[in-house]
């Protein structure tokens, strides 16, 4: 299971009237097991010189998708 957390911020009070930004975060999990298998591979390696990790997360259009 992958947990995918989004943080969404608004800024309107704050430019506008000088209020806080407002900021909430949501979780999704998700089962991606083939992904899952990729992250957790140097688990599986002699004395783990390195990790893996997501560094950012794009969502496509339907023209990217091939639709």
């Amino acid at each position: 299971m992958i947990r995918i957390i989004v943080e969404t911020c608004d800024a309107a009070m704050a430019a506008n009237v000088g209020g806080s930004v407002h900021r909430t975060i949501k979780t999704f999990d998700i089962d991606l097991p083939e992904l899952e298998t990729f992250l957790r591979e140097p688990e599986t390696k002699a004395l783990n010189f390195y990790h893996r990790q997501v560094v950012g997360i794009e969502v496509l259009t339907a023209n990217q998708e091939g639709k």
